[in-house]
């Protein structure tokens, strides 16, 4: 059995809740959804992930599938925090959030978005589509 996970429109920011940017509101206390120059990684996401996967095994066994949205913050250090599932959740899928989660928090730090030149704190989604094919 083999299994595969579909990274759809990996790092782009989806925009749930559209956010205004009002040039009044101190930038050090805004979290945007898009910046003058979003965020970055500085390393290769696909190669990350194809190292450091690990599809759960007792969801595999059970053949548990679905999408899971892992929601952070990209801090002006660059940073991951606020790391947490967003949206519809897999009924019996933990192991698969878990995962989704962890592979997220072992990122490397990446290059912060900025406004107006400064770094500024923004807000990613990324969905993971979790499936198993089988062999035949």
């Amino acid at each position: 059995m083999k299994y595969i996970l579909f990274l759809a429109m990996l790092f782009t920011n989806i925009n749930l809740f559209a956010q205004e940017i009002d040039e009044e509101m101190p930038i050090t206390d805004t979290i945007y959804r898009y910046a003058e120059v979003m965020p970055e990684p500085p390393f290769n996401v696909n190669q990350y992930f194809i190292e450091n996967l690990r599809y759960p095994p007792d969801a595999r066994d059970k053949g548990i599938q679905g999408r899971v949205n892992v929601g952070f913050i990209v801090n002006t250090d660059g940073s991951l925090d606020s790391i947490m599932i967003v949206g519809d959740r897999i009924k019996y899928g933990a192991s698969l959030e878990r995962e989704a989660i962890r592979l997220i928090k072992g990122m490397p730090k990446w290059k912060p978005g900025r406004m107006n030149d400064k770094p500024v704190k923004v807000r990613y989604t990324q969905p993971f589509t979790w499936r198993i094919e089988n062999d035949n």
